[in-house]
C-alpha cells in the first residue's frame, strides 16, 4: 500500500501511543508513517529542546533510550537525563495543568494531516481522545514498568 492509498482510507486523523519505556511506541510511530503517512509529533519536545539549549545535553541524550538512561551532574547533584525531562514536565503540569504538554503538541497542527504522538503519559490519552484520537497501547514483555510515576499511563483511555 502506497502512503496515497492510505490516505484515501478512512482512519483517525490522530493516534497516541502508549506502553512502557523500551516497549517500541517510537518503532510503531515510524510503522504508521510509513504504512499510513502519518506524521511524527514528539510531545516532549518542549523538554529536550530545554535540556538541550540550557542544560548542554546532546540530541542523543534526551532523544535515546541510551542516553536518557545515562547520568550528568548539575550543581553538584547528579541526575538521570530521564529524570531530569520527567521532573521538568511535572512541574509544568504543576504550573499550568495536566495537559500543558498534550496541548502544546496539538496547537499548531494542520487540519489536513494525521499525526501521530509516540509517547503519551499520565492522563494524557483522555486529552487526545477529546481532540478526535485514538489511544494505542504497545506491550512488550522486555519492556518492564518504569520507576518513574511520570512514565506510567492511563489504561482506561487506551482504544
Amino acid at each position: 500500500m502506497t502512503i496515497l492509498q492510505a490516505q484515501q482510507l478512512p482512519y483517525p486523523r490522530l493516534i497516541g501511543i502508549v506502553g512502557n519505556p523500551r516497549a517500541g511506541k517510537t518503532l510503531a510511530q515510524t510503522i504508521l508513517g510509513e504504512l499510513g503517512g502519518y506524521l511524527p509529533v514528539d510531545d516532549a519536545a518542549p523538554l529536550r529542546q530545554f535540556t538541550i539549549a540550557q542544560l548542554g545535553m546532546s540530541h542523543d541524550d534526551v532523544y535515546t533510550q541510551e542516553g536518557k538512561a545515562g547520568h550528568v551532574e548539575i550543581l553538584g547533584k547528579t541526575w538521570q537525563r530521564r529524570d531530569i525531562l520527567g521532573t521538568l514536565g511535572v512541574h509544568l503540569e504543576e504550573m499550568f495543568g495536566e495537559f500543558i504538554l498534550p496541548w502544546l503538541a496539538i496547537r499548531d497542527l494542520d487540519p489536513a494531516k494525521r499525526y501521530c504522538f509516540g509517547g503519551v503519559r499520565k492522563n494524557q490519552g483522555h486529552f487526545y481522545r477529546q481532540h478526535g484520537a485514538i489511544i494505542i497501547e504497545i506491550q512488550n514483555p522486555l519492556a518492564p514498568p518504569s520507576p518513574y510515576k511520570f512514565d506510567r499511563y492511563n489504561r482506561a483511555a487506551i482504544d
